[in-house]
C-alpha cells in the first residue's frame, strides 16, 4: 500500500516547536527530585474573587501562585541557583518564567513569558503584567518586543538541529545568559487549559519549577472536621545537583504555609477597604 492511499493530514512543524523539543532534550539531562502533593486553596480563591470584584477586573489565580512562588524562593535563593563550573550562582532577583496564552492569527497559543523581579510585585501587579503580555501578537518567548532580540530568536530556529542544540547548550551553561533568556524559576499551570485535578511532572531547563495539575473539590480535614474544599494538585521539581532533601523539604513547607496563610492578600484587602 502506498502512502498516498492512507488518509492523513500533513502540517509543517512550526519553527518555535523545534526550540521546545531541543529545550526538553536539555531538561531531561538534569538530575531531578520531585515533591508531589495537594494544598487547600479554598480561602485564597475566595479572597481573590472578592478582590477582583472590588477592582472590577479579574485577578488570575496563576498570578497569585507566581506571587507566592517568588516570595518563597526569595527566602531560599539557593533553590533557583544555576551551576557554573564548580560553583553555584544564586541570583537575588526571582525571574519567574510562566505560560501565557496569546491569541495569534485567530488561534489561542501558549507562549512563554518571564516576570522579572517577581519577588517585588504583588498579585495585582503581576496579574496586570500578564494581561498586558497576552495582548502581544508574537510567539516569541522573549519578554522584550525589540526587533533585534526577535530576529536573533528567529535565526536560531532556522539553524540545523545539531547547531541549534549547540547554541542552546551554550546558553544554558552560562547562568547569567540563562537567567536573561529563560528566567530563574519555572511556573506552569495545566489547570488553566482544563478542569479537574491531577499532578504533572515537568521537564524544563530551570533548577526549580512549580507545575500545577489543576484544582478539584475534594473532602479535606479542617479543624478535625471533614469538609469539601478546593484542592490544588502541584509538583515542585528541583535540581538535585543544587540542593539536598532537607533544604528542599524546608522550602516546600515554606511555600505550602504561605499558600495556607493566603500570603499577601491581607495587605491588598486593607488597601482596598475589604473587611
Amino acid at each position: 500500500m502506498k502512502k498516498s492511499d492512507i488518509p492523513a493530514t500533513i502540517k509543517p512543524m512550526k519553527q518555535s516547536r523545534k526550540i521546545i523539543i531541543d529545550l526538553l532534550h536539555l531538561g531531561l539531562q538534569i538530575s531531578r527530585i520531585h515533591a508531589v502533593g495537594e494544598e487547600d486553596v479554598t480561602d485564597s480563591l475566595r479572597r481573590i474573587k472578592i478582590i477582583s470584584e472590588k477592582l472590577g477586573r479579574k485577578i488570575s489565580f496563576t498570578s497569585y501562585l507566581a506571587t507566592v512562588w517568588a516570595a518563597a524562593l526569595a527566602k531560599h535563593p539557593r533553590m533557583q541557583g544555576y551551576r557554573y563550573r564548580n560553583n553555584i550562582v544564586m541570583f537575588e532577583d526571582i525571574d519567574v518564567a510562566c505560560v501565557v496564552e496569546r491569541k495569534i492569527k485567530g488561534k489561542h497559543i501558549p507562549t512563554s513569558y518571564i516576570i522579572r523581579k517577581a519577588q517585588n510585585k504583588n498579585v495585582i501587579e503581576i496579574s496586570d503584567e500578564i494581561r498586558e503580555a497576552q495582548k502581544s501578537k508574537t510567539e516569541s518567548a522573549a519578554t522584550s518586543t525589540k526587533k533585534t532580540k526577535q530576529n536573533k530568536a528567529v535565526m536560531i530556529t532556522k539553524l540545523p538541529g545539531f547547531l541549534r542544540r549547540m547554541v542552546l547548550k551554550h546558553m544554558t551553561k552560562n547562568p547569567w545568559l540563562k537567567k536573561q533568556i529563560f528566567g530563574t524559576a519555572g511556573l506552569s499551570s495545566i489547570g488553566m487549559f482544563s478542569d479537574g485535578g491531577g499532578a504533572a511532572i515537568p521537564v524544563t531547563v530551570h533548577s526549580i519549577t512549580l507545575i500545577v495539575g489543576g484544582i478539584q473539590k475534594k473532602p479535606w480535614v479542617v479543624d478535625n472536621e471533614i469538609k469539601i474544599r478546593d484542592l490544588m494538585s502541584a509538583t515542585i521539581s528541583m535540581d538535585h545537583d543544587i540542593v539536598d532533601g532537607g533544604p528542599a523539604a524546608r522550602m516546600v513547607a515554606e511555600f505550602r504555609n504561605m499558600l495556607k496563610d493566603c500570603y499577601g492578600l491581607g495587605e491588598i484587602e486593607k488597601e482596598l477597604g475589604i473587611q
